[in-house]
């Protein structure tokens, strides 16, 4: 969908000279195009962005629960944060979802799921310590094991909800 949009975010590593010849075609895709350095760069950009784009997910989730378990709507809670210092793309793209409780896919949960196991790995390859990336690795590999990997990413709220 991004890419059709021409709205993705688009990190790449590798020879210099072909990111610049192949350039012109990645901007069709993604209005931001950005050159990383070495082959394999892009993809740990990519892994170190998605996991704080699933924490987000799960703190938004967490937060709009117990907002509304003391009484407030989740959309009154999701404008406050729209315009207070917690706003963040994730609300702006995932929002809907996770208001609505409802997850139409945006990006497939197994994608996320998948990228975060490829986080941790990354993680434990280069010795640091993941205190929040491995709570929310869990709670991804719950939604996942629960079979929604299908679902958009942000049904791993309704892991926190069971929870509660």
């Amino acid at each position: 969908m991004g890419a059709d949009k021409g709205t993705l975010t688009i990190m790449v590593g590798g020879d210099k000279e072909a990111f610049d010849t192949v350039h012109p075609v990645l901007v069709s895709m993604g209005r931001d195009v950005f050159y990383m350095g070495e082959s394999g760069m892009g993809q740990v950009v990519k892994l170190v962005h998605n996991m704080v784009g699933a924490a987000t997910a799960v703190a938004l989730g967490e937060a709009l629960l117990a907002g509304s378990k003391a009484g407030l709507s989740r959309e009154a809670i999701a404008d406050v944060l729209r315009r207070g210092v917690a706003r963040c793309g994730t609300l702006e793209v995932f929002g809907a979802n996770i208001i609505s409780e409802s997850y139409p896919v945006i990006f497939a949960l197994k994608h996320m799921y998948k990228d975060l196991s490829l986080y941790m790995r990354m993680t434990e390859e280069y010795k640091v310590p993941t205190l929040l990336g491995s709570l929310v690795h869990q709670l991804y590999r719950s939604a996942h094991v629960h079979g929604w990997g299908d679902m958009d990413h942000t049904v791993v709220c309704r892991v926190v909800k069971e929870m509660a």
